[in-house]
């Protein structure tokens, strides 16, 4: 997960930690992936789930069903995913230059902010509503 950290746009949890076994990652512009790592095999085949519009992860969701079973349990799984998913995975430095670009123009395109509550975190209140709605996956 240290690799992962260190070198992926990270957008959940927004201060990893080791002991986190899930990571919500940028893929591309509308496109997030809930990733799951077992940690009893770190680098055995995470667990993904896709999430954002149905026309940006429609192709990486076929992408990687038709190259999971390339996964090498040698390799790292930043490597892996984005060899299996055929795409370079945007970097914590592009996370840096998007956040300065998004502030100037107000745009959001890897979704950090819900699109129905626009709250940041999972966990918080909906703002419509009086009761806490945890989001779960």
């Amino acid at each position: 997960m240290e690799d992962i950290d260190t070198h992926l746009w990270v957008i959940e949890p927004e201060k990893p930690r080791p002991k986190d076994t899930r990571r919500r990652l940028a893929l591309a512009k509308h496109a997030t992936l809930l990733l799951i790592v077992d940690p009893a095999e770190p680098r055995g085949v995470a667990e993904c789930h896709f999430f954002g519009a149905e026309s940006a992860i429609a192709p990486l969701k076929q992408r990687f069903n038709a190259n999971v079973r390339s996964w090498d349990r040698a390799t790292l799984p930043r490597e892996n995913l984005s060899r299996c998913l055929g795409l370079s995975l945007p970097s914590k430095e592009e996370r840096e230059a998007a956040r300065a670009s998004a502030f100037e123009n107000e745009g959001d395109e890897f979704g950090e902010e819900c699109a129905i509550c626009y709250e940041r975190s999972r966990y918080q209140v909906f703002r419509s509503h009086r009761y806490f709605v945890p989001y779960f996956f």
